[in-house]
């Protein structure tokens, strides 16, 4: 019998044990989830701090913070306002902008030929076409002691040096080569032999800036040279183009020919005109209501017109007339108003 009680007694602890074992478990796991909640409460605090430091939101998406993921979902007022807060300042449409806008007109003193050119006449630094850096224009020294007429006498660093930018101030060639000619005088030789082909010489002459106003003073051709910062060929190119009856030079042509194998002309700016208002044009929106613009399909491109354009003059045996893609926009940028529709 002392046997059986003690065995009994075993039995009762080891059930007991068990039986404690379950609640304990879930006393513990009843601990981690309310520890988890208090740690995910501080940091929901902790986020809803930073953010009422940083972004401007309202006191509703704060308190819906703090007061746990229920609270805060069911609050879809202060979830939108969270949203834009995060997101920024929200873009709103602007009407204007719904149209596209004329292409710019075509300024040619931006050509970089042309401002190239500019620089070329004003005597400033440029770069080449080939991409090599040129130096501007600089007055050059006088001539030697040997000379003569004896220039470096009659002129003085100052005095060349207005000359110099009167010269290069004109900024056009033609207005050089007249300046040139007209203080170059030709004289013809009073002897002559067959061994020299010369039959005239001519002398040169620096102009003198006064009140009284401009005397011519005689120089040697390397102090006429040095002042303008001029080559002979430059020199011989005004002598060329110097009409002594008008007392100018002709027209500066460099550069201009007639091989242009396109060339516009009023037939060809009517065909396209035609062919641009042949499309059908959509209502002007109601933001927009302008009589001078013709609204076309937003689908619609300048090359895709184009492309119609070149077909429909071919149809139509146009083909002297037909103008280039660029022509074409050019002659509807500045003979219509044509606005690519964009629906709203």
């Amino acid at each position: 019998m002392g046997l059986n009680d003690q065995s009994l007694g075993v039995v009762s602890a080891i059930d007991e044990i068990t039986n404690e074992i379950p609640q304990s478990i879930h006393t513990n796991s009843v601990i981690v989830k309310e520890t988890n909640s208090e740690d995910n409460l501080a940091v929901q605090l902790s986020r809803a701090d930073s953010f009422a430091s940083t972004s401007p939101t309202s006191p509703k998406t704060l308190e819906g913070f703090k007061h746990g993921r229920n609270s805060f979902s069911t609050d879809t007022s202060s979830d939108t306002t969270l949203k834009s807060s995060l997101a920024g300042p929200s873009k709103m449409s602007d009407s204007s902008k719904l149209h596209k806008k004329r292409n710019r007109s075509i300024n040619k003193s931006n050509w970089l030929d042309v401002k190239r050119k500019s620089l070329v006449n004003l005597g400033e630094a440029h770069i080449s076409r080939s991409g090599k850096q040129q130096m501007g224009k600089k007055i050059r020294g006088p001539c030697k002691s040997k000379c003569r007429l004896k220039c470096y006498e009659k002129f003085s660093m100052v005095t060349r040096q207005e000359i110099f930018k009167t010269f290069w101030n004109l900024g056009d060639h033609s207005d050089q080569w007249s300046f040139i000619a007209s203080h170059m005088k030709q004289i013809w030789k009073k002897q002559w032999s067959e061994e020299s082909k010369k039959l005239n010489v001519y002398k040169f002459f620096l102009p003198v800036f006064s009140d009284d106003g401009n005397e011519q003073v005689m120089v040697c051709k390397t102090m006429f040279k040095n002042t303008l910062s001029v080559s002979n060929t430059f020199i011989q190119s005004a002598m060329e183009k110097y009409d002594t009856e008008m007392g100018v030079c002709t027209k500066d042509m460099r550069g201009c020919h007639k091989n242009h194998p396109i060339v516009k002309n009023s037939a060809m700016k009517d065909t396209v005109i035609q062919h641009v208002k042949s499309f059908a044009s959509k209502e002007s929106p109601s933001t927009h209501k302008d009589s001078n613009k013709l609204y076309l399909d937003s689908d619609m491109t300048f090359k895709k017109m184009y492309d119609q354009y070149v077909l429909r003059c071919k149809e139509l045996n146009l083909t002297d007339n037909i103008a280039n893609l660029r022509q074409y926009k050019d002659i509807v940028d500045k003979e219509l108003n044509v606005v690519f529709h964009v629906p709203e």
